[in-house]
């Protein structure tokens, strides 16, 4: 006797949008033979959950088609020299952080690449590994997390004097809120505070093409 047995794969007709990712899930099929004997293959997945200690600044795509942004800068003014920190762009659901990690959206950074300043003004970047697709006119948050609680980012707070002046901020410098959290999953909105970042973005040179030739 023998026997077979195949993936079946189907679309249908009803348009989904996915919030967070552009990219499709691929199904991959791996043959598997064996000779006079059974076999069982066991597959495990583990996830750690930790609890942390998080900050959160939401942001908005406000450009026409969206943006692939390719890195971050984040304002420290203190770290710790032996834990490293990470950024993570989120999904936000009802105005809060979710859980949910835009694809390629996370960077782990050593604590040896931390820039650190008492004026805000040193930037420590945060490379992605490929470039992040953001869509129009839908919400994000900068999330940033570490084992530890040595790490302190600049804010802008309304009310008060920016660093090195006695001018006061009378305006929030941007539309976003800031989230502090206890756990990671229960997020509390500051009002008058806004975390100091900057975002850069993939520009594409498609005035130039190369010609490629199949046999």
């Amino acid at each position: 006797t023998s026997s077979a047995r195949a993936t079946y794969s189907a679309t249908g007709l009803v348009e989904t949008r996915q919030e967070v990712s552009v990219r499709s899930p691929r199904l991959i099929q791996e043959s598997v033979s064996e000779i006079n004997r059974n076999a069982t293959i066991f597959t495990q997945s583990q996830r750690t959950v930790g609890w942390v200690d998080p900050l959160a600044q939401t942001f908005l795509i406000d450009l026409e088609g969206g943006a692939f942004i390719t890195k971050m800068g984040i304002y420290f003014k203190t770290k710790d020299p032996s834990i490293p920190v990470t950024l993570q762009i989120r999904a936000v659901v009802n105005g809060y952080p979710s859980n949910e990690i835009v694809p390629f959206g996370e960077v782990v950074l050593p604590s040896s690449d931390v820039v650190v300043s008492e004026d805000g003004t040193a930037e420590t970047e945060f490379v992605f590994q490929s470039p992040v697709y953001l869509r129009q006119n839908v919400e994000y948050a900068i999330c940033l997390l570490a084992n530890s609680t040595q790490y302190e980012a600049w804010i802008a707070e309304l009310g008060q004097n920016m660093i090195g002046t006695t001018r006061r901020i009378s305006t929030q410098p941007y539309a976003g809120v800031l989230f502090k959290s206890q756990n990671g999953s229960t997020w509390s909105a500051d009002q008058t505070k806004d975390m100091k970042f900057k975002i850069y973005r993939a520009q594409f040179d498609t005035s130039v093409s190369n010609e490629m030739i199949f046999n």
